[in-house]
């Protein structure tokens, strides 16, 4: 079985034409595919892609085309449905399908969470939602964009905001008594809950997951509950044995299926369960397979997930150089994924171009054809632009090439949609002026409020303008400097976000073709300040989710994903230039067996009173905290020799008998206490690993001395000098 990707030869389709018949058709296939028949699927696909070539039925085609996308997106092949996915969009675009537009946007979206591109799947999931919104006969695909939604912000841990999305789908897919959707909300619902250690609510939505999918035959959603009750098991009742065998029990469900994100998605549960229950070498071997398989099929957010806990079990395998290649590795994949993200957004240009400019008007064919290049490449230019500065100084050089004005301006709508920042060239002197919107005395001002062109070939002329204007919009085109004056609106999805404007001193030196050309401009220009409100837009909200996901959820330091970053970016730097320098590792006495005695809850109180203590001692001096591990924290502290280091020592173990946490399962004290491992810099060194194995010796050799204390290691002249504490 195979895809068409050439040409279908029409005079083989010998089938007559019956739209009723192909639109079953289509409702047959997309049964198909969601039942994953993806050989029916396929083969009814081509018979129909071949009859809606024949005859030319945009329609179909475009759905046909999304039909072999989400095949191949199936069959785990996404850079095929990608590329079918683009066609269809193009398709769907041009001719004003909505629902197919959304169809394609929500897969598309699915795409770009499994490479890692959340910034860009929202876009897709939103504008998605936006065409549909209203559309009685999308509401099986608003449920499943509710739910993608969800499941996005899931990915970045809002859970507020996805409980609300998956609700919304709850609530839909009931009332559309769409079971199979319900069953994925339910599952997503049991995710949230299980991350918000809320296991109560999350063994109800399981159940009723799995409950449904039995009665529906849903073994995709059969599976998945299984490997969350194998998730609740373990972090609930630490119930590792029958943890286990569930995950077994899921990935054989699958075994029939083709779904190879499930299959990774369990994977990758299995793993991560695995490393919390200990196992350490179970969890090297799983998670190690799935990144390597996930990196060949590009599923960058699955690969993410498996190298962040890959990171943990070198950790706690003391195996530094295997743990430090797979942060370099994080890392790569993290910025590749944001040079991937760029905007695609310039279409209909080329049909505009080619219907806009009126060659019967011209009288030199050379000269529009020159016309049509020149806009082509200030289109380009502009669209490429990161500042407004940029666009319009492009604008500025560019325009005289294509129009002969004496006067050039453009007004961009502000965020408040009732200021509007103009520029206007008259004779190479700027204005920059802010104008309202309902401003009287300006022409860009009515331009963009009523989003209409305004045309005049000749101020003087009174009968052609008292026929198409009035009142003070007269009166400002009579009183003008110029004779011939030309403003076009700047929109963007029907909305009119600015306005352009040429004019020139004398009457007819603007003419139809100028108007066009314009229009098109405008085009582009409605592209460029979009792609750079939304770019902005974007950094913002990239650096914001950066900042979170430095941070340890728990605790609010920074956690071992930073420490990645910093090691990279910082550490050498300071190894080499901001000496005295110490590095602490700390570790909390027997916190196992207080977690085993007073309960994760607690625990995690606990971790949070050690980091405010620790944040406490540490004040008075420039320094960096992370949270190594479950109950490990590694300290950078700048200018920090031996002395001040036994200073900062005393005083963090001052504080902590001062916190005086009960801790009556502690093999040495009935409190909390810490045991610290500390390593001196005094002269400069290039390899970072060194520090780490010291300072990790160190805590070693306190905690054999019987915990509660500290020991140092200073670094002198290439050589490892003990400072007893």
């Amino acid at each position: 079985m195979y895809i068409y990707y050439g040409v279908i030869l029409l005079n083989e389709v010998n089938m007559e034409f019956n739209l009723e018949k192909i639109q079953a058709r289509i409702s047959k296939i997309d049964d198909l595919v969601n039942d994953s028949s993806l050989e029916d699927a396929l083969e009814l696909n081509i018979r129909t892609y071949e009859e809606a070539l024949a005859n030319d039925h945009i329609e179909l085609i475009a759905n046909c085309l999304y039909y072999f996308g989400a095949i191949e997106n199936i069959k785990a092949e996404p850079q095929k449905a990608m590329a079918f996915f683009k066609k269809a969009t193009i398709l769907a675009r041009k001719h004003n399908l909505d629902v197919c537009l959304a169809k394609v946007l929500n897969l598309r979206g699915n795409l770009y969470v499994v490479s890692g591109q959340l910034h860009v799947a929202i876009e897709k999931y939103l504008e998605a939602l936006s065409l549909i919104e209203t559309n009685p006969l999308a509401k099986n695909l608003k449920e499943r964009i509710l739910n993608n939604l969800g499941i996005l912000y899931l990915e970045v841990d809002d859970y507020n905001q996805a409980i609300k999305y998956l609700f919304e789908c709850v609530h839909s897919a009931k009332n559309d008594d769409n079971k199979l959707l319900l069953t994925t909300a339910y599952s997503n619902l049991t995710e949230v809950y299980i991350k918000q250690k809320a296991y109560l609510k999350a063994k109800y939505y399981n159940r009723l997951s799995e409950q449904l999918s039995l009665k529906i035959g849903d073994n995709i959603g059969i599976a998945l509950a299984i490997a969350n009750g194998a998730v609740i098991c373990n972090e609930d009742k630490h119930q590792w044995d029958k943890a286990s065998l569930l995950f077994h029990e899921a990935l054989g469900q699958l075994e029939a299926t083709e779904e190879v994100v499930d299959k990774d998605e369990i994977l990758l549960k299995y793993g991560t369960q695995a490393y919390y229950a200990d196992e350490y070498s179970l969890a090297e071997e799983i998670l190690g397979e799935l990144a390597n398989a996930a990196h060949a099929k590009t599923y960058y957010k699955i690969e993410l997930n498996a190298l962040k806990i890959l990171e943990k079990v070198y950790e706690h395998n003391k195996e530094y150089a295997k743990g430090f290649h797979i942060i370099k590795r994080h890392l790569e994949i993290v910025e590749k994924s944001y040079q991937q993200w760029k905007y695609k957004s310039i279409e209909k240009i080329d049909k505009n171009i080619g219907e806009s400019i009126g060659f019967s008007q011209v009288n030199d064919l050379q000269k529009s054809i020159k016309t049509l290049k020149l806009l082509s490449e200030i289109g380009q230019k502009i669209t490429a632009c990161t500042t407004d500065a940029e666009i319009y100084t492009i604008l500025v050089e560019d325009a005289a090439k294509v129009f002969s004005c004496d006067a050039f301006g453009v007004g961009i709508k502000a965020k408040n949609n009732i200021s509007i920042d103009y520029k206007f060239h008259d004779k190479g002197l700027l204005t920059e002026i802010e104008i309202s919107i309902f401003e009287t005395e300006y022409l860009m001002s009515n331009c963009i409020k009523v989003g209409k062109d305004i045309i005049i070939y000749d101020t003087n002329d009174d009968k052609y303008n008292k026929a198409n204007y009035e009142g003070r919009l007269l009166q400002i085109i009579s009183e003008s400097d110029y004779d011939t004056i030309m403003f076009c609106p700047i929109k963007f999805e029907k909305k009119t976000i600015g306005g352009i404007t040429i004019q020139n001193e004398d009457k007819g030196k603007l003419t139809y073709v100028d108007l066009e050309s314009l229009r098109v401009l405008a085009s582009y220009l409605a592209i460029a300040y979009t792609n750079l409100q939304r770019s902005q837009e974007l950094v913002i909200a990239n650096k914001k989710l950066e900042q979170v996901s430095l941070l340890d959820g728990l605790t609010g330091v920074y956690n071992r994903h930073a420490l990645g970053q910093y090691i990279g970016r910082e550490f050498i730097g300071m190894l080499e230039h901001k000496l005295p320098a110490t590095t602490l590792m700390i570790d909390i006495d027997y916190f196992k067996q207080y977690n085993d005695h007073y309960g994760h809850v607690m625990g995690d109180k606990c971790l949070k009173k050690v980091c405010a203590s620790l944040r406490k001692s540490l004040a008075n001096y420039k320094h960096r905290l992370f949270r190594y591990g479950g109950d490990e924290f590694f300290v950078v502290i700048e200018g920090c020799g031996v002395e001040k280091s036994k200073v900062l020592l005393n005083k963090i173990m001052h504080e902590m008998k001062i916190l005086n946490i009960e801790h009556l399962s502690s093999k040495i004290e009935d409190r909390v206490t810490l045991t610290i491992g500390a390593c001196v810099i005094e002269y400069a060194i290039t390899d970072y690993t060194i520090v780490f194995t010291s300072a990790d010796e160190a805590l070693y050799v306190a905690k054999d001395g019987g915990r509660n204390n500290y020991e140092i290691n200073v670094l002198v002249n290439s050589e490892k000098v003990s400072s007893n504490a």
